[in-house]
């Protein structure tokens, strides 16, 4: 009896081994127009032009405008008026800085530019096998409350903003956050 018990136990175990778990999604690398770095977004989501959204433009004239980057990629399976997205910022430094002192200067005033911001926290992490400051944040945009994240990198004199937010509801939180992830692991800087 025993042995068919454990027989029967092995059996479901082995089924259970053979079902794959939840299907991560499929990544395409992009390389940001000036080749300074490349990243993989989930094959579901669009690459837009900077100048195809408003938010692009409403980000841009808050951080400032010295980016000589962009890079933005929207899931079109997210909500329409707030759908999830991600923006990658690339910026000249006048001096080599860690990713924290970086993040630290680049953050005073983002409580200033943005609408309903409320810290929720921030640290150091290594992300993509690279040192990384990280801040989460909620922000009000129109008449939805974003859940977002800022990361960022430095390499030598040029820094990295990532940027993703997405609607401010458990389960979208939980999904996009999942990928948001995903995305940030791929994150590589070219050097140039």
């Amino acid at each position: 009896m025993r042995l068919r018990l454990a027989s029967s136990l092995c059996g479901v175990l082995l089924l259970a081994a053979s079902v794959p778990a939840s299907a991560e999604p499929t990544l395409r690398s992009v390389t940001d127009p000036n080749g300074r770095y490349s990243i993989s977004f989930p094959t579901s989501w669009e690459i837009v032009s900077m100048n195809a959204t408003p938010l692009a433009g409403e980000i841009v004239s808050q951080m400032g405008k010295n980016l000589f980057s962009m890079l933005m990629a929207i899931d079109p399976g997210a909500s329409r008026d707030a759908p999830t997205v991600l923006m990658v910022m690339g910026m000249p430094l006048e001096r080599a800085l860690s990713p924290r002192t970086f993040g630290m200067i680049t953050g005073e005033s983002m409580g200033e530019k943005l609408e309903g911001y409320a810290l929720v926290k921030e640290g150091t992490a290594t992300i993509a096998k690279r040192p990384a400051f990280y801040r989460y944040f909620t922000m009000a945009k129109q008449q939805h409350e974003l859940y977002s994240v800022m990361v960022y990198f430095t390499v030598d004199k040029t820094g990295y903003m990532i940027f993703g937010a997405t609607p401010n509801q458990p389960e979208t939180v939980r999904k996009s956050f999942g990928d948001i992830s995903q995305i940030l692991e791929s994150f590589r800087p070219t050097g140039k």
